[in-house]
């Protein structure tokens, strides 16, 4: 049965790290929408990662009729699900109906265990640094090893295996034991309030934005993403018992030979 809900990381499923969709994935996106499926796209990027990667590249591709169903049709929650945006019309709005957004005090928590957690694991800072490393992005903070604006190519070679920022994460987790911290992207760590993760946003969203009861909706729901593994920011998800799809990148989305590939080809 072909699902009903299908969601999708960003950054690694179907955009490369801080990129722009491209063209064949907005095809394919697309093709899922003209058959009457709803997408939502969830990430630990904030509104305006989601604005420049997604939004501005559908407007670039979808005109007329195929863009106001196709915005119709997408729901965004951006910060790793602490935040819900639903498009409220032309000219493009979107409204954040759900937010989470940390207090000084709690950022200033953060912040100082980010400090001890980098220097009890080791972690050596690059030679080069691309932007800003900890980024407060309202309801989460991010730490990116590399700067926010790091070349895609360094930062897939970094941290391939993800053991540096286990490392800085196994730290964190004793030091913020109140709030979520999740490994994400490809060179970066999220910190949410507890239980602010994936499967919380994703799960609000199913309850209470689509018109069906829980029982109906798990069923016909498909999520893809890139971190489902121990300590992936997208490990949460399986929680809700939803079918869940690894892949390991934008083309492995594009091809991968199971429920994935169904979607877009069937």
């Amino acid at each position: 049965m072909f699902p009903e809900i299908i969601v999708f990381d960003l950054d690694g499923t179907i955009a490369k790290s801080k990129q722009s969709l491209d063209e064949e994935m907005v095809n394919l996106l697309q093709k899922i929408i003209e058959r009457g499926s709803l997408i939502v796209i969830i990430s630990g990027a904030g509104y305006n990662q989601f604005a420049e990667q997604v939004l501005s590249t559908f407007d670039t591709f979808w005109e007329g009729e195929c863009s106001y169903r196709g915005f119709r049709n997408l729901i965004l929650l951006p910060l790793n699900g602490s935040e819900v945006y639903l498009f409220e019309g032309f000219p493009a709005k979107w409204e954040r109906v759900v937010s989470s957004d940390f207090s000084e005090r709690e950022k200033q928590q953060i912040f100082d265990a980010f400090e001890e957690a980098l220097s009890k694991s080791g972690y050596e800072p690059p030679k080069e640094m691309f932007g800003e490393q900890i980024e407060d992005r309202g309801g989460q903070i991010t730490f990116s090893a590399l700067g926010q604006k790091a070349p895609l190519e360094l930062k897939k070679e970094y941290d391939p295996d993800h053991q540096k920022r286990l490392a800085i994460k196994m730290h964190l987790d004793d030091l913020l034991p109140d709030f979520e911290v999740r490994i994400g992207g490809t060179t970066s760590i999220d910190v949410n309030r507890k239980g602010r993760d994936k499967a919380y946003g994703l799960d609000l969203v199913l309850r209470n934005i689509i018109g069906q009861t829980y029982d109906q909706v798990i069923p016909n729901c498909l999520f893809v993403g890139d971190a489902l593994f121990e300590g992936g920011n997208d490990e949460s998800v399986k929680r809700l018992g939803i079918q869940c799809q690894q892949v390991a990148s934008v083309s492995d989305t594009k091809s991968c030979p199971s429920q994935a590939n169904c979607c877009f080809n069937s």
